[in-house]
């Protein structure tokens, strides 16, 4: 199932970067749920982090057992985790 999720992320990213979107964003407002910032994170991240890279990465390595790499921070908009946006049960069923 998370393979299929990380497709879709793959994917996504991919066409926000190839449609020059990614550069018409000056913020990323996400949920505080951890597979939300890890999807944010996914598609508007830095790309791969390397050691030596003089940034602090954006996604550790393998964050909440993802299994994926860890990824910049660098050249990406902010990213702000908003309460708000955290979807309540029942209330949109």
């Amino acid at each position: 199932m998370l393979k299929k999720i990380y497709d879709i992320v793959d994917h996504l990213r991919k066409h926000v970067q190839g449609s020059g979107l990614s550069k018409k964003i000056d913020l990323v407002i996400t949920s505080p749920f951890s597979r939300i910032i890890q999807t944010a994170v996914g598609v508007f991240g830095g790309g791969a982090y390397t050691d030596g890279v003089d940034v602090m990465p954006l996604m550790v390595a393998d964050a909440g057992n993802s299994g994926r790499p860890a990824i910049s921070s660098f050249g990406c908009p902010p990213f702000l985790a908003v309460e708000l946006c955290r979807k309540h049960l029942g209330v949109h069923p």
